[in-house]
């Protein structure tokens, strides 16, 4: 996030629920939350952000994802546009299976890949609360509409979904609470390599994440 070219106000809320107490340097401001025993946790995080949200574009950024330096100037320029933005053929890399996959997705984006605005905020409490209790981890899902819950407001939304080289790649297989959807499941990934692929989508940025998957210190 340090690197982003935007260079416009934001508002940048971090909501935590890990076993420690993290350290905002950035003007971050900080939600903690109680370590949960719960499997799911973020559709409750986004709820304790929600009250707390001033700006009229929303990004969703995940902590251990990789972000290209243009990736917050694109999605905000988008969202002049659309009321939900974000990227197509989503890309993932298992970093402790050393795996890769791409999605064939095109009419909808995985959360950490998703911006919205308007009519897509209305949609997201409904979301998070259909998620909570129907313990369904795919906040996503029903902001995009693949989904459908009584609680999830059912405007049709103006979409915008970017194609080529990636502006995002979820990262899976890391240290910490293991994740609960698909992209974490290894045996879903059919194309190993030995970081080549992550290499190529995001350059020297790769190495950060090589060396915390193998435990190495630095």
């Amino acid at each position: 996030m340090g690197r982003q070219s935007f260079n416009g106000s934001a508002q940048w809320i971090v909501v935590d629920d890990g076993d420690g107490q993290a350290h905002m340097s950035m003007g971050q401001e900080y939600v903690r939350r109680a370590p949960s025993v719960k499997r799911m946790t973020l559709a409750d995080n986004l709820l304790a952000a929600i009250p707390r949200i001033r700006s009229e574009k929303i990004l969703f950024i995940e902590d251990d994802d990789w972000y290209s330096p243009e990736y917050v100037r694109l999605m905000v320029s988008a969202l002049d546009n659309a009321d939900i933005v974000g990227q197509k053929f989503a890309c993932y890399y298992h970093v402790a299976g050393r795996a890769w996959r791409r999605e064939s997705n095109f009419v909808n984006a995985s959360l950490s890949g998703t911006g919205i605005r308007g009519a897509a905020i209305r949609r997201l409490s409904g979301a998070c609360m259909a998620c909570v209790e129907n313990e369904d981890p795919f906040v996503d899902l029903y902001l995009w509409g693949m989904k459908a819950d009584a609680q999830v407001d059912r405007t049709q939304l103006r979409k915008i979904l970017f194609g080529g080289p990636p502006i995002s790649v979820g990262i899976k297989g890391m240290p910490g609470r293991p994740g609960v959807t698909f992209g974490h499941d290894l045996k879903r990934y059919s194309n190993k390599d030995n970081g080549e692929m992550l290499r190529a989508w995001i350059g020297p940025d790769s190495s950060e994440y090589l060396w915390s998957a193998a435990g190495s210190s630095r």
